[in-house]
């Protein structure tokens, strides 16, 4: 039990005596679990930017703003290691029980290959300051559905290349279980859960956050996706939209016909919604990114991807 649940419990003791010394100690209790340092907050977002790494290579790496690359393989050469701190998906928690908030993170790591290496970190508050106290391979082109804390346990689910696929395109779901043992992640479980299919983008409502891999989407609009029972629906940004959707493959995806409802907006939001829409209807497939939904679209080689936060 950690400190934390132990000031709760003796807490309510407190409160349940009617003495006036009971009552001030129970006061002090309820300042210090609301604001003291016994149970930190996360680490922010720009100390995990420019941390130092361990166990991704044979030797430490400092990220600087999110990033670390390493010298090229050959002089002179484009090719050189690279290791990138994933925005999302990020949790926090006391995964040791010692009271004091840990968080999960996700890197990946290239050399210039096709391999991308997708490693699952924690970090903890020592000493004063952020640390990561221990970091373990996933995989390679992995795609991670989700990361959560779960009885001070990690617990990954993601989707993984199957016996005699190729490694560009895993259809088999996994869910694993790693718990932190002297500073190391250890794997105690790991659960087959069948191919990946249309079904798993239920249960979500989905928002927009990328027209295109490198296109953001404008600021104050909210767009969305909701999957459920062979249709789709949501807003894309000033109408209602809503359709069929089907799917034969592990991967595979379409959507529509779509209809709308007939609301008019400013002319920017018009333009965006339609590219939305039109992008929708024109999806083949979809894939997950690190906690993300990718939906991809084009023809022939004009192909980009809708990009999905849950």
């Amino acid at each position: 039990m950690n400190l934390r649940r132990q000031l709760l419990d003796l807490s309510r003791v407190l409160r349940s005596d009617v003495g006036r010394g009971s009552r001030v100690a129970h006061g002090l209790l309820v300042v210090c679990l609301a604001g003291c340092a016994l149970h930190p907050q996360p680490q922010t977002g720009d100390a995990l930017r420019n941390l130092t790494y361990r166990g991704i290579y044979d030797h430490p790496v400092t990220l600087n703003n999110g990033v670390f690359d390493g010298a090229p393989f050959v002089s002179g050469g484009a090719s050189r290691p690279r290791v990138e701190l994933a925005p999302e998906p990020r949790v926090s928690d006391d995964l040791d029980g010692d009271g004091v908030e840990d968080m999960a993170v996700l890197l990946t790591e290239t050399g210039g290959g096709t391999g991308v290496n997708t490693h699952l970190a924690v970090v903890a508050r020592r000493g004063g300051g952020a640390e990561n106290i221990a970091t373990r391979l996933i995989g390679d082109r992995v795609q991670v559905r989700s990361l959560a804390f779960r009885d001070e346990a990690l617990v990954l689910e993601l989707v993984a290349t199957g016996p005699d696929e190729p490694a560009c395109c895993p259809t088999q779901k996994l869910r694993k279980t790693y718990r932190l043992r002297n500073d190391s992640l250890i794997e105690t479980a790991s659960e087959a859960l069948g191919q990946v299919g249309v079904r798993d983008l239920e249960g979500t409502t989905w928002i927009l956050t990328h027209l295109g891999r490198q296109e953001p989407v404008p600021e104050g609009m909210r767009i969305t996706a909701i999957f459920k029972d062979g249709r789709a629906s949501g807003s894309a940004g000033c109408n209602g939209y809503f359709g069929g959707i089907s799917g034969e493959g592990p991967r595979n995806l379409q959507v529509g016909p779509l209809g709308t409802t007939k609301m008019a907006c400013p002319e920017t939001v018009m333009e965006v919604e339609g590219r939305y829409l039109g992008a929708l209807q024109r999806v083949t497939e979809f894939s997950f990114l690190l906690g993300r939904l990718a939906l991809m679209y084009g023809e022939k080689e004009m192909h980009d991807a809708l990009l999905f936060a849950p």
